[in-house]
């Protein structure tokens, strides 16, 4: 059993963690990408940003589709740069304030 320290739900039974909706890098505030809408969430060749997302739930943190990651989950993707939030570097900009 793992609960999210956040949101105090089981992380591999929630929808989505109930996580402040923001992701705060230097002084831009940008939006969580959701789990499904990850540009390596859509399979080759690209889906149409107008097709749902899949159905099946993150195999790191456990939420569904549409659903926003857990803190340090390793699927989630940087809202800024794109590339894998736990290791892009973009969040340290935020704690060198």
């Amino acid at each position: 059993m793992a609960i999210c320290k956040y949101c105090n739900q089981e992380m591999k039974t929630a929808k989505s963690c109930r996580k402040n909706l923001t992701v705060d890098i230097g002084n831009e505030v940008f939006k969580p990408i959701r789990f499904g809408y990850a540009e390596r969430d859509i399979p080759f060749p690209k889906r149409p940003k107008d097709l749902p997302p899949y159905e099946e739930r993150c195999h790191d943190c456990g939420v569904i589709a549409g659903g926003i990651h857990h803190p340090g989950c390793d699927w989630e993707e940087c809202p800024k740069c794109r590339r894998q939030l736990i290791s892009c570097g973009c969040l340290d900009e935020q704690e060198k304030k």
